[in-house]
């Protein structure tokens, strides 16, 4: 569960700061999109190599669908929320 959670705040953390990125730089729309899509990238990757962790330190190589699943979307909701907060400061108070 710990290591889910774990690369959940890496993925958060990583659309954090292209967010920032994008906010310092003055990026076009353009940029931007190409900018979101890798975020997706970040994200698979994340659950990806969340999947991949738990598998070798938890489930000692065997791991079955429903963890793998269980461990994505846990990843990916601990990513979520990360994200939202930070598009709630974002949007009210950095770049309103």
């Amino acid at each position: 569960m710990a290591t889910s959670i774990i690369y959940g705040l890496y993925v958060g953390g990583v659309a954090i700061l292209v967010t920032l990125l994008e906010f310092v730089t003055g990026m076009s729309p353009e940029t931007s999109q190409s900018f979101g899509y890798l975020i997706t990238v970040a994200m698979a990757l994340g659950v990806y190599f969340g999947i991949r962790e738990r598998r070798k330190s938890e489930w000692e190589g065997d791991a079955t669908t429903s963890g793998g699943v269980a461990t994505g979307t846990i990843v990916g909701l601990t990513a979520g929320v990360i994200s939202a907060i930070f598009t709630y400061i974002y949007l009210t108070r950095i770049n309103p």
